[in-house]
């Protein structure tokens, strides 16, 4: 188990060809922005195939600002997230981590299931993908 925590932008940074990777039973929380975020990269250098199971999101952004669990960018393909928590928080008055799963135009091959959602997610999935070929299952919406 790992945990990135605390910092000032994103727990998790995929892009320029981090492919094929497994994240397992990992816990990613009270990043500034996302915790675990896929740059924006063209299809050559995307993050894709990568598998994230077991792991706890939570508590990333800050206070009036849009913060995200997991938010995906660029042209990435073939993702798996698979029996993940991802949990929003509350610091004083105003949640952070408004948004738990981001999908952005150009994402395909999505595989979102059996993934939890809790506490004061503003929304659990905004879905901008043009893609044809996702599977977001238990998501909510």
């Amino acid at each position: 188990m790992n945990q990135s925590w605390i910092n000032g932008q994103d727990g998790i940074s995929l892009g320029h060809k981090d492919t094929d990777n497994v994240f397992f039973k990992n816990v990613v929380s009270g990043n500034g922005r996302a915790g675990i975020f896929f740059r924006d990269e063209l299809e050559s250098n995307a993050a894709s195939r990568n598998t994230f199971s077991e792991n706890t999101v939570e508590a990333n952004g800050r206070p009036g600002g849009t913060g995200y669990g997991i938010r995906i960018e660029g042209a990435t393909r073939d993702l798996k997230f698979l029996s993940n928590t991802i949990r929003g928080m509350r610091k004083g008055d105003q949640s952070i981590q408004t948004v738990g799963l981001y999908l952005g135009p150009r994402t395909d091959g999505i595989v979102f299931a059996r993934n939890v959602f809790e506490h004061n997610l503003n929304k659990a999935v905004v879905d901008e993908s043009q893609g044809t070929h996702n599977e977001l299952q238990d998501t909510g919406d």
